[in-house]
């Protein structure tokens, strides 16, 4: 089984929880989260490994995820606004809930009770392959924000690319 794999199931599994928690980095003038998800991730991301096709499906105002280990997951978060002057303790409690930063090129996801680490990190780029250009979603985690996965705009693409590592992006170094 692939360590991203593991690594990507545990965060998708516990951030909506608030067992893994975060904390808000963003600039000083932000006073609230995002209300929507940008409009260059909202559409559905496939990745292929092992045989599978895994999901990412960002909405305007939900994230989902299809993912398998050992067995499939799936999880919808809701996305919710939060004021980012409170922490995870300071506002009430709701288990699928997230939240969501922009600070470019990241789209930082959080569980809405999170604390502390790093949450998740998503970023839509062009990257090519043989002379073809094409939209990459990458998933990242950690406090280095490491990449760990990249997901794409088609299945056909997916299938091609499957687990791919692209120059300029920093992946966990136990993955390499």
């Amino acid at each position: 089984m692939h360590k991203s794999t593991i690594y990507k199931s545990a965060l998708l599994l516990l951030l909506p929880l608030g067992i893994i928690g975060a904390t808000t980095t963003t600039s000083a003038s932000a006073k609230n989260s995002l209300r929507h998800y940008p409009a260059r991730f909202q559409r559905t991301w496939y990745h292929y490994t092992d045989g599978r096709y895994e999901k990412m499906i960002f909405t305007p105002n939900h994230l989902s995820s299809h993912t398998y280990y050992e067995k499939w997951y799936y999880s919808r978060s809701p996305l919710h606004t939060r004021n980012l002057n409170l922490d995870g303790e300071q506002v009430s409690s709701h288990q699928n809930w997230t939240f969501a930063t922009f600070k470019s090129p990241w789209l930082w996801v959080y569980g809405w009770n999170q604390t502390a680490g790093a949450g998740d990190y998503y970023k839509v780029k062009i990257h090519s392959y043989h002379g073809v250009r094409f939209r990459v979603l990458s998933a990242a985690g950690g406090a280095g924000i490491w990449t760990y996965e990249h997901f794409y705009a088609t299945k056909k693409v997916a299938k091609v690319m499957k687990n791919r590592h692209f120059s300029g992006e920093r992946y966990y170094p136990e993955i390499n």
